[in-house]
């Protein structure tokens, strides 16, 4: 399970979006319960089309494994929703240190696509349409030693040409 939040608009949302993770995390949620942080958070993105559209973002929060069955219901004032990702999704990856920033994003992604081109791959979307997902590993107190990464999906025809890590 994921839990998901939707926001449509101009950066930087993630601090908005995350916040509301993190009130889940402290109890904000039906039964009350604390729920342990797990990492990577995940910020989906799906690019605006253009000047007068809003590019949306996704941010989704790993729900710990003792939660998997019955993960606790987020209080509705906090508009959070559970999401399961019930078939395959698969993605080419791709590290970077640092803290992700629109620039180095934009630099990693572009590599990434790339590569995945190089491979003969083929870039998709995920579920819910998102064009690339951004995996932050660290405290946003980290400063040094920072871990991130670029997801981008792909759609798998063989999977024996796949190299899972």
């Amino acid at each position: 399970f994921i839990l998901t939040v939707n926001l449509k608009g101009t950066p930087p949302p993630f601090f908005c979006l995350f916040i509301r993770l993190f009130k889940y995390i402290q109890g904000g949620n039906e039964e009350g319960v604390t729920v342990n942080m797990t990492a990577p958070v995940l910020t989906g993105i799906t690019p605006s089309d253009g000047p007068f559209c809003q590019t949306s973002f996704i941010v989704r929060f790993f729900v710990p494994l003792a939660f998997q069955d019955n993960p606790p219901i987020p209080l509705s004032s906090l508009d959070l929703n559970v999401e399961r990702w019930d078939s395959p999704t698969y993605f080419a990856v791709r590290e970077f240190s640092g803290f992700a920033s629109d620039t180095n994003v934009a630099q990693e992604g572009a590599a990434l696509a790339a590569s995945v081109d190089a491979a003969g791959f083929t870039i998709s979307s995920t579920p819910k349409d998102e064009v690339y997902i951004i995996a932050q590993y660290n405290s946003p107190f980290d400063i040094t030693g920072r871990v991130n990464e670029v997801w981008l999906p792909i759609s798998i025809n063989d999977t024996s040409r796949l190299n899972v890590a």
